[in-house]
């Protein structure tokens, strides 16, 4: 067995899974030019629920990522 940490990823729904594809097949074709034109942002984080210390679980050398391995994580 082996000590390791959590991994993080978003918690994502079925509709958000179809509301990224949607989005992705709606700009599959754009140009440099068409990015060009989309204002990006900086974003801050700032924590309201949880932490960002590290969680530890057992797992046994060769295991997959499986659920049990992963912390889902909530955009708020």
């Amino acid at each position: 067995m082996l000590a390791v940490t959590k991994k993080k990823r978003p918690q994502l729904t079925k509709r958000h899974r179809e509301k990224r594809y949607a989005f992705a097949l709606a700009k599959k074709y754009w140009t440099v030019e068409d990015w060009k034109r989309v204002v990006w942002s900086d974003e801050t984080k700032i924590n309201r629920v949880g932490s960002d210390g590290r969680k530890w679980v057992w797992k046994k050398r060769g295991e997959g990522l499986s659920d049990r391995l992963v912390e889902g994580t909530l955009k708020h």
